[in-house]
């Protein structure tokens, strides 16, 4: 596997890890990851695609400025925020409690601070399914970067774009949908962000299909690896 760094737009520096050749694939992480969590799809994939896992502006091994957390500047898709804030009432806020927490100006920081791998754990703990799919060298690994100074800020700067300047341009392009086939996965298990997550996509897309992956939480490709790589396979044909 071959670890680089590509200089964007804006001069900031993405780190990304590379296998394979073919056609070009792009795995995008969440929080509170990095691109290392696709390494259990990533080789099973090379065989057949060219794959590139990055770690997104302000996680991992990129840089981590103070700007350009928008998701058009990330290149990541927003489509469930925009409903979720929409429809948010008690009983959800409970559910997306974090995204909440993350948007507050400088108090995350603060409680976590020196404490990262006490908040991490419990989140890795507490939104997957199987805690034990998550081994030990990963959660090492995850905590090596988010240690990493200015590495929490970044990534509760995601949040305060996603509950800000992201509900703007989102808003700015509810006539539009993407018109490419696109595949969707959740959690069988997790707290699913829509009651109807295939509806909130098909609201957005041209043509959707997906599933509810069973006895999964969170943490997709780390837990069920292998119905994720079966079906990202069967969808590109």
């Amino acid at each position: 596997m071959i670890h680089g760094v590509v200089r964007v737009r804006d001069g900031v520096r993405i780190h990304y890890r590379r296998l394979g050749k073919g056609p070009g694939v792009a795995l995008l992480h969440g929080f509170p990851q990095t691109g290392h969590m696709w390494r259990k799809v990533m080789p099973a994939l090379a065989e057949r695609f060219d794959v590139v896992a990055p770690d997104l502006r302000g996680y991992g091994d990129s840089d981590r400025p103070t700007t350009g957390y928008d998701k058009r500047s990330m290149a990541a898709d927003i489509a469930p925020t925009y409903d979720i804030f929409e429809r948010l009432d008690q009983r959800s806020a409970r559910r997306v409690w974090h995204w909440l927490f993350h948007m507050v100006p400088d108090l995350p920081e603060a409680l976590t601070a020196g404490r990262e791998e006490i908040y991490l754990r419990y989140l890795y703990t507490a939104w997957a399914f199987n805690p034990a799919a998550i081994e030990e060298e990963a959660i090492q690994e995850y905590l090596r970067c988010f240690r990493q100074a200015g590495a929490m800020r970044a990534a509760f700067d995601d949040y305060r774009a996603g509950g800000t300047v992201d509900l703007e341009h989102d808003a700015a392009d509810r006539g539009k949908k993407v018109g490419v086939p696109t595949l969707v996965l959740w959690g069988g298990s997790w707290m699913t962000q829509s009651a109807d997550m295939l509806g909130v996509w098909k609201e957005r897309c041209e043509r959707v299909e997906g599933f509810a992956v069973p006895d999964c939480g969170h943490f997709i490709p780390e837990e069920q690896p292998v119905v994720v790589l079966d079906a990202i396979l069967k969808f590109v044909g």
